[in-house]
């Protein structure tokens, strides 16, 4: 089956969920795709899935080679969304190996934490929770930033810059949004990623490197007029790498006259906190017995029995101690018991 078929028929893409079920990963150098020598189309969730098939069906699937898609492979009703003078044989630059990961920031409190007066004992009651969010940190330029030949790259004030970590060096790069031709060497060769670096430590970032699309070409750095960056908090926020974590107290089971209560710790992207999951370990649950003011502690929460008629109802009382721990730049995260990594930033 031929991509173009295989993304109409539905096989490889669901057209008519891509907006939801598909989402261009973010990467050092943007939002959105670019085809050589001329820039960069925002039809990201479609072009990236059919990428995928792209790369499954070449020969080699698997490699540090990009993936290769054509004008002429897609699908009639995306085709229909790039311009109209591009060729069929036209070459679009699939998305790249990932060059960093996200550096976050420390733990800041999303929601703190909230005890209810009394709640009834069900099966599901939240008893208490608390959410802490993780932002991936973000920049922007002070001032404009202007590097010369062969690259003539220009960005004004307020440009967003990303910081990223590979293998220890932690980097801060250029962003692109929406629509932009990449720059280009003497040879014609795209470098997307853009970062600045600070190599006299006076505050102010006075050298580009540019970092190539293949990598087997070498990464160029270039001097520039000195540029400072500023904190970016709007960029950090809406990041769709950015997370949360919470810590809740659930009653996960109800029994004759007992209550079994279970500590949980969750993660989910921010934009979709509706996307965690919830895990405990095994020595994160209690029994209270359902008895007058019978008492259990779990978490620093102290949760007391109380007859409400014929029914019994849960009084919290207390405060969750420092839960969270933060380590390699965000990536390896301790809740409560718990350990979670996290994986590689996506393109």
């Amino acid at each position: 089956m031929s991509i173009a078929a295989a993304a109409a028929t539905g096989a490889v893409c669901r057209l008519d969920s891509v907006g939801e079920a598909l989402v261009f990963p973010s990467g050092r150098w943007g939002i959105g795709l670019m085809w050589k020598r001329r820039g960069l189309v925002g039809l990201a969730s479609l072009l990236f899935c059919l990428w995928g098939a792209a790369d499954a069906q070449s020969p080699g699937a698997g490699s540090n080679t990009p993936p290769q898609l054509r004008v002429g492979d897609l699908p009639p009703e995306v085709r229909a969304q790039l311009p109209a003078d591009l060729s069929p044989d036209t070459l679009l630059v699939g998305p790249p190996n990932s060059d960093g990961d996200a550096v976050y920031a420390d733990p800041s409190v999303l929601q703190a934490l909230e005890l209810p007066p009394s709640i009834a004992a069900e099966v599901d009651a939240v008893v208490a929770a608390e959410s802490m969010q993780l932002l991936p940190v973000h920049f922007r330029l002070a001032g404009p930033f202007a590097a010369g030949a062969p690259f003539e790259a220009r960005f004004p004030p307020g440009t967003d810059i990303k910081q990223l970590v590979e293998e220890g060096e932690i980097r801060n790069c250029i962003r692109q949004h929406g629509t932009y031709t990449p720059p280009e060497d003497e040879n014609g060769e795209i470098y997307p990623g853009i970062c600045l670096e600070d190599r006299d430590g006076d505050g102010a970032y006075e050298t580009a490197l540019f970092l190539p699309y293949l990598d087997q070409f070498p990464p160029r750095t270039i001097a520039i007029e000195p540029v400072r960056l500023e904190p970016n908090p709007a960029a950090m926020t809406a990041d769709r790498e950015a997370f949360s974590v919470q810590r809740r107290i659930r009653v996960a089971a109800l029994e004759s006259g007992v209550v079994r209560l279970v500590l949980e710790h969750g993660l989910a992207p921010t934009y979709r906190p509706d996307r965690g999951r919830f895990d405990s370990g095994p020595d994160d649950s209690v029994i209270l017995p359902l008895r007058q003011d019978v008492a259990v502690e779990l978490g620093g929460i102290i949760v007391r029995a109380e007859r409400d008629g014929a029914t019994w109802r849960l009084v919290p009382s207390g405060r969750f101690p420092s839960w969270l721990q933060v380590h390699d730049h965000g990536r390896r995260i301790i809740a409560g018991s718990l350990e979670y990594h996290l994986p590689p930033s996506p393109y």
